[in-house]
């Protein structure tokens, strides 16, 4: 089980597939850029995220927004995951949970 790192927060235990779709979507990216990037259909994102990510986060419907909200309230827009860099090499466009500095 994993936690925050700067927190007690308890984690979800996600695959690697479920964390990169997770952080493209709070990182603004629609659906169909996702699927673009990781080389599937929409409809495989859509799975992922209607058959497991909402399941896993205990989300009565179906709903980016909420999935997006709850994710971040437990802490996965601090962490970049590593399978991200396979996939794509640079920064994410216009991340709404970046600050600005």
């Amino acid at each position: 089980m994993k936690t925050f790192p700067h927190d007690s927060i308890e984690m979800i235990e996600l695959t690697e597939i479920e964390e990169l779709i997770l952080f493209m979507l709070i990182a603004d990216y629609s659906q169909q850029e996702i699927a673009q990037t990781l080389k599937c259909s929409r409809k495989q994102v859509v799975e992922i995220i209607s058959e497991s990510l909402c399941v896993k986060f205990e989300l009565p419907i179906l709903s980016t927004a909420l999935l997006i909200d709850k994710a971040i309230a437990k802490g996965y827009n601090m962490v970049i995951p590593r399978l991200f860099f396979n996939y794509y090499q640079k920064a994410p466009k216009n991340p709404k949970t970046w600050s600005e500095t």
